[in-house]
């Protein structure tokens, strides 16, 4: 419970920050196109819903912007019985803030928010029990 707490001040004082301000020197540090590597720390393609349907993440970008702005897409295959695989794709659209090494990010399209991390190669997303690792293209 107390480790909740001190998550929620980190993201609420991280949620403070102006995410449109482009003179913020860790916005501009994580800007950049990064490319789905791995999720939870297994190779892709990750799968999410095994059974039927059987759901994999096999792909994924996400794109930090300058402004404090992102789109996190991600491509899954979806195979049931008698109808095949099926690909498709998903944007998620959000802001971002940067403290030091720590990201926060908020989605705008269920408010669900998410901490991660950077360094100048890849970048790091942990939304509840899934973390997503990227790598700068």
């Amino acid at each position: 419970m107390r480790f909740q707490a001190v998550l929620l001040v980190a993201i609420a004082s991280l949620t403070a920050c102006s995410a449109t301000d482009n003179s913020d020197p860790g916005i501009a540090f994580a800007a950049g196109t990064y490319v789905l590597t791995s999720v939870n720390g297994q190779a892709l393609p990750f799968t999410e819903q095994s059974g039927t349907p059987l759901v994999k993440l096999t792909g994924g970008q996400f794109v930090a912007r300058k402004d404090g702005t992102f789109t996190q897409t991600s491509l899954r295959t979806t195979t049931t019985s008698g109808t095949g695989t099926t690909p498709s794709s998903k944007d998620r659209n959000g802001t971002y803030s940067v403290g030091g090494q720590v990201i926060s990010f908020l989605f705008l399209d269920n408010a669900e928010s998410g901490l991660g991390s950077h360094t100048p190669t890849t970048l790091s997303l942990a939304l509840g029990q899934v973390t997503y690792e990227y790598t700068r293209q």
